[in-house]
């Protein structure tokens, strides 16, 4: 949340266009407008880990951070993440008894 609101306070200082200003920070210019539509709001869940949205509420809530570090570990290695790494990942984080509810919920349609 925080480097959304560097953005934001970056443009606010500079000269710079939407345009330019998302090119340098590889975001695309309509994230960009969503981000400053919902400032306060961001600006307000802080360093809280609270979605912004009214999504389905996820159902392994406490391997949320653990998933997040592992695809953002390997996105920073320019790794692809799959479903099939995703479940290795998984089957080796998740409780052996919770496996059939993860992989059910995983290949939802």
């Amino acid at each position: 949340m925080s480097e959304r609101l560097a953005i934001l306070a970056e443009h606010e200082h500079t000269d710079a266009s939407v345009r330019e200003m998302c090119r340098r920070n590889g975001i695309h210019p309509s994230q960009f407008r969503r981000w400053r539509e919902q400032r306060d709001r961001i600006a307000s869940i802080g360093t809280r880990r609270v979605s912004i949205h009214s999504g389905r509420t996820p159902s392994f809530a406490e391997f949320d951070e653990e998933l997040l570090r592992y695809v953002l570990g390997r996105r920073e290695n320019r790794a692809i993440v799959t479903v099939r790494n995703l479940t290795n990942f998984l089957y080796r984080t998740v409780p052996s008894e919770r496996h059939k509810s993860f992989k059910n919920r995983l290949y939802e349609k």
